[in-house]
């Protein structure tokens, strides 16, 4: 018995000799997600890659999905989430001319939105960030800056929500829909953002009613701050928003009558990073009809 204990100790010391190796272990998770029915919500930054053959087959099959996140993922989103809050935070904030929510370092009180409900925050309660709290009395300051909170936006008919990186209002211009994208490909976005990052700020446009918003696109491994950073002034576009609606509610409609022809993938098995997942689900079609 103590033998057995002494072995294990052993074992768990050897394998926690290094930290990396069971850290980026620990990073990685995977879960099952339902298949989509017709009233699942949709992600606003998901909408535009979205291949509604894939869903509605997937439905129709009542397989469930693989949401997989390993630490190389992980190691792209928490880089992002840190970058968020140092544009927004950090940088943007101070200036006045972020708005969202905000919430004081001090005491957490949630400033913008309605009471402390951080779902609440939308265009028309969104602050700039506060000059001091209005109940402990703190101010931001940048070597202690207030945590931005994220602004919401969903198309309510359609169940496409999403949470925008803010809302800009600069010295002699309207309010536009912010969003940051980090890339270490600067060069392939320098003449025109990427057509699945225009068609995600539209979704938040038309949720906010704005007619203008700004993608800028950063570059973490830049040498210098004046060669991180990319910025493209979007103008709203109601055909394309027209296209991105069409291509739900035709999605919706085959989920909810099974009687209704499957769609058809609208990038031709090619998905904007690779094979369209619909070109794999097919094939299970159709073995399950045999």
């Amino acid at each position: 018995m103590l033998k057995d204990v002494l072995d294990e100790i052993a074992i768990n010391r050897e394998a926690h000799r290094w930290l990396l190796p069971p850290l980026l272990e620990s990073l990685a998770h995977s879960r099952e997600v339902p298949p989509p029915k017709h009233d699942t919500w949709f992600s606003a930054s998901r909408v535009p890659t979205m291949c509604p053959k894939a869903l509605v087959l997937t439905a129709r099959m009542g397989l469930p999905m693989a949401d997989n996140t390993d630490a190389r993922a992980r190691w792209s989103m928490d880089r992002g989430s840190a970058l968020h809050a140092m544009f927004q935070s950090y940088w943007l904030g101070p200036t006045g001319w972020l708005l969202g929510g905000w919430a004081c370092r001090a005491c957490s009180k949630l400033h913008g939105g309605v009471g402390e409900d951080r779902w609440s925050i939308v265009l028309e309660n969104a602050v700039p960030l506060p000059e001091r709290c209005d109940r402990c009395g703190a101010v931001p300051r940048r070597q202690e800056p207030w945590q931005f909170v994220e602004p919401y936006a969903a198309d309510n008919e359609l169940r496409v929500r999403g949470r925008t990186d803010g809302f800009l209002r600069m010295p002699s211009r309207g309010f536009e829909v912010m969003d940051l994208k980090f890339t270490a490909r600067l060069d392939l976005i320098r003449v025109a953002p990427k057509a699945d990052h225009v068609a995600q700020l539209h979704w938040y446009l038309g949720a906010s009613s704005l007619k203008t918003g700004r993608i800028v696109y950063v570059d973490p491994g830049a040498k210098s701050v004046e060669e991180a950073m990319v910025e493209h002034p979007v103008a709203f576009d109601a055909r394309l928003m027209h296209q991105e609606k069409e291509k739900v509610r035709a999605t919706r409609e085959a989920l909810s009558d099974e009687r209704r022809p499957v769609p058809a993938c609208p990038y031709g098995g090619k998905g904007a990073y690779g094979e369209c997942p619909c070109v794999e689900v097919a094939v299970l079609w159709a073995r399950s009809r045999r």
